[in-house]
């Protein structure tokens, strides 16, 4: 250890030759990470035994203005979570992690910090699917809802964003439109189509609903994570980021044709990694 010092800055302190605590990423470190939080793995590995101060493993952290830090939770085998807590959308994330050894020499990473620092991007915040236009009322009376269940369409979840089309007549077949180029509010089968060209379509669907008679038990149900974890869809629908509308499109015999269609409303969706 050789300590050195100047009039500006004070006193400082170099350690010459192999350091005693040594700070790495095993799972890499991620370009963006989540805005509602993300636990970065550590490993923090005492070079001679017995060296490492026990509790000093922090991670430091900072948007904008003065640093804050949380401790590192240990996992065993000197890994541990480095919890960098939820921040503000496309917010620009620094941090750095430190160490105490038994001497009192603080280590971290990156070895210049809190002068250099690693940093991540938070992710752009995904607002909830969002209902629009004008669904037909159908021959009944009843006006056909869109809805879901879930939270968003995702890349990555193969199942779990289910979309339906409820309130329609029973027992009729379907189909789920879908557009990822626009919103559209263009008349329509007696109605309005709610989507944009080119429209996509899904496989057929059927509205179920009471087995006998005639009436508005019915509900189209379609998996969208499903759907595009098949790969049968359009290849616009593996992109995060990008928005899809979709709308229920099913037979009604009680209007005549060309009107004799159920539609719903048009529903918008981010899709997420």
């Amino acid at each position: 250890m050789v300590t050195g010092s100047d009039l500006e800055s004070g006193l400082f302190v170099w350690w010459v030759g192999t350091p005693l605590l040594s700070i790495s990423f095993p799972n890499g470190q991620p370009a963006t990470i989540p805005n509602s939080g993300y636990a970065l793995r550590v490993q923090v590995n005492e070079n001679q035994a017995g060296v490492l101060a026990a509790g000093s493993e922090r991670l430091w952290w900072r948007t904008t203005g003065a640093w804050a830090s949380v401790p590192l939770v240990s996992l065993g085998g000197g890994l541990y979570d480095a919890n960098i807590p939820p921040v503000a959308c496309n917010a620009t994330v620094q941090y750095y992690i430190s160490a105490t050894s038994t001497n009192n020499i603080a280590w971290s990473s990156p070895d210049d910090a809190p002068t250099g620092f690693h940093s991540t991007l938070a992710s752009t915040c995904t607002a909830p699917p969002i209902p629009y236009c004008t669904p037909k009322v159908n021959s009944l009376g009843c006006t056909p809802q869109i809805g879901y269940t879930g939270t968003f369409p995702s890349v990555s979840a193969g199942s779990g964003f289910q979309v339906f089309g409820s309130n329609v007549r029973n027992n009729k077949p379907g189909l789920m439109l879908y557009s990822l180029t626009g919103r559209d509010a263009i008349p329509f089968g007696g109605g309005t189509l709610c989507v944009a060209a080119p429209v996509r379509r899904s496989p057929p669907l059927s509205s179920g609903g009471n087995p006998v008679g005639d009436d508005c038990t019915g509900a189209y149900q379609f998996d969208l994570n499903t759907f595009i974890a098949g790969g049968t869809g359009d290849p616009g629908l593996q992109v995060p980021g990008n928005l899809v509308r979709m709308q229920f499109w099913g037979r009604d015999q009680g209007f005549a044709a060309p009107n004799n269609v159920t539609l719903t409303e048009g529903l918008e969706a981010q899709i997420i990694p």
